[in-house]
C-alpha cells in the first residue's frame, strides 16, 4: 500500500478517535419498510412487520424532513436497508435525491429483484453514490439462501440494468457493488462471486459473515428492566454457522482470492469467530456516531438493539432524539462491558482499535 493511502488511512483513525470523544451524529441508517419479496434463510427483518404495517410506515414527507434534519446537524451519509427499500421505490429514490442536494453521501441496500429500466433511471436521477446488492451465491446457491427461485436471475438482470444505465449516460456513479453473507448455506461460493463481479463488471465483492446469538442470551438482557436485543439474530431453526470442515473449505477460498482489505481482515480472524459467532469489539465507535431508524420513526441505538427504542423522530425530531439522555445511557452501559449480541458486530470492521489495526497491518493477526 502506498504512501498516499497510509496517510488517509492515519486520517481517518484521527477522525475517528475525535468522534468518539465528541459523538456527532454523521451516519444515519434509515429503513423505508420492513417488508420484503424474498424468505432470506439468515434475516430477521420481514418478522418485524406486522398486518396493517404498510399505513403507518414514514410517508415520503417525513422522510424528507428527517434528511433535511440530517443535514443540518452535519451527518455525512444516510443509508437504506430493509426489508426491501425498493418495495417503496419512488419514496425511496425520492429521498436519496433530497439528501444528495443537502451533501449527504447517499447509499441503498437492495435485493435487486425489484429493479427494471425505469428504476435504475430514477437511481442515476437521484445521484446515489452506492447501490449494494446482496448476492449470496451464483445460480442455485443464492436462490437456496434467499428462499426464492429465480432470485439470482432477477438479481443479476437488476445489476445489468443499472450498469447499462450507467454506461448510457457516461456516469461513474453509483458504485455498484455486491455484499454476501457467509455461512453453511454458501461456504464454498467465494470463487464463483468473484467470477461473477468479473463477468458483470461491479466494482468489488464485500464478503460478510453470519451474525448469530442464541436466544436466551438475547432474552436474558435487560436495559433499565426492558428488553433491548435485538431477536432477528437468534437462529430460525438451526444455525447457519460454519462446521469445522465447511471452516476449513472457506478459508481456502479465501487464500485463493485476490487480496483486499475485507479478504485481508477475514482471514486474519480466529476460528472462533467463525465457529462460535465470537468477535466482540473492544470499543463500539459506531453507536457513538450513528442512529437507526425504522420504519415507524423508532429510533435505536444499533442495528442489533432495535428493541431498544431512544426515541421518534416523526414526532420529537432527530435532533431531540440524538440528544436525549437514552442513547447516553446505552453508551454509558458499552464502558462496563459489551451487549451479548455484541458478539455478533455487524460493524466489526469499523469498530477494530488502532493497537487492533496495527496487529493486522504488521502481523497479520487480530
Amino acid at each position: 500500500m502506498g504512501l498516499k493511502e497510509n496517510l488517509h488511512r492515519l486520517r481517518e483513525l484521527f477522525r475517528r478517535e475525535w468522534h468518539h470523544r465528541r459523538r456527532p451524529l454523521k451516519v444515519c441508517t434509515l429503513q423505508p419498510t420492513c417488508r420484503c419479496n424474498l424468505r432470506c434463510r439468515m434475516c430477521g427483518a420481514p418478522a418485524l412487520a406486522r398486518p396493517g404495517d404498510e399505513a403507518r410506515e414514514l410517508s415520503r414527507a417525513d422522510m424528507l424532513r428527517i434528511a433535511g434534519e440530517l443535514a443540518e446537524m452535519g451527518a455525512a451519509e444516510l443509508l437504506l436497508i430493509g426489508g426491501e427499500p425498493f418495495l417503496r421505490p419512488d419514496d425511496s429514490l425520492a429521498v436519496m435525491a433530497h439528501a444528495r442536494h443537502a451533501g449527504i453521501k447517499t447509499t441503498i441496500v437492495t435485493n435487486g429483484t425489484l429493479i427494471n429500466e425505469d428504476i435504475a433511471r430514477g437511481i442515476l436521477d437521484a445521484g446515489l453514490r452506492k447501490l449494494i446488492f446482496s448476492v449470496d451465491g451464483v445460480g442455485a446457491a443464492h436462490d437456496r439462501v434467499r428462499g426464492v427461485s429465480g432470485a439470482f436471475e432477477r438479481a443479476r438482470d437488476g445489476m445489468r440494468c443499472v450498469l447499462e444505465a450507467k454506461r448510457r449516460r457516461g456516469s461513474r456513479l453509483p458504485f455498484v457493488l455486491i455484499q454476501s453473507a457467509m455461512s453453511r448455506l454458501n461456504f464454498d461460493q467465494v470463487g464463483p462471486l468473484l467470477q461473477f463481479k468479473e463477468e458483470i463488471g461491479a466494482e468489488s465483492v464485500y464478503f460478510n459473515y453470519i451474525a448469530e446469538v442464541p436466544a436466551e442470551k438475547l432474552g436474558a438482557h435487560r436495559l433499565d428492566g426492558e428488553g433491548a436485543c435485538s431477536r432477528r439474530w437468534a437462529p430460525k431453526e438451526e444455525s447457519l454457522l460454519f462446521s469445522p470442515k465447511e471452516l476449513s473449505a472457506f478459508r481456502d477460498a479465501l487464500n485463493r482470492a485476490p487480496e483486499d482489505e475485507n479478504i485481508h481482515i477475514l482471514k486474519a480472524l480466529g476460528d472462533d469467530a467463525y465457529l462460535k459467532c465470537n468477535r466482540t469489539p473492544r470499543r463500539c465507535y459506531e453507536m457513538r456516531v450513528h442512529m437507526v431508524i425504522n420504519p415507524f420513526g423508532e429510533a435505536h441505538p444499533c442495528v442489533h438493539l432495535d428493541r431498544c427504542v431512544t426515541g421518534n423522530v416523526r414526532e420529537a425530531g432527530v435532533r431531540a432524539v440524538w440528544l436525549n439522555e437514552k442513547p447516553r445511557k446505552v453508551i454509558a452501559g458499552l464502558r462496563e462491558g459489551m451487549y451479548p449480541m455484541c458478539s455478533g458486530c455487524c460493524f466489526f470492521r469499523e469498530n477494530l482499535t488502532p493497537w487492533q489495526l496495527a496487529r493486522l497491518w504488521l502481523f497479520d493477526r487480530l
